[in-house]
């Protein structure tokens, strides 16, 4: 009978932490570059995708690890 684990090797473990984190490091700036850009939308613009200055001011102003 096999034995089943949800744990990688450690080999492989120390292979993909790098690349884990660089990942998780370029999703985080996306997500910063994303927020920076719906600070620049007009009024209108954010009234079609349901929000206000308001809402996307507090969204925009977050830091990139939040």
């Amino acid at each position: 009978m096999a034995f089943v684990t949800d744990t990688l090797p450690a080999d492989r473990w120390d292979f993909d932490l790098p690349r884990t984190l660089y990942g998780a490091m370029r999703r985080r700036l996306e997500l910063a570059r994303s927020r920076a850009r719906l600070l620049e939308l007009e009024d209108r613009i954010l009234a079609d995708v349901g929000l206000d200055w308001a809402a996307a001011k507090a969204e925009g102003e977050k830091g990139f690890w939040s």
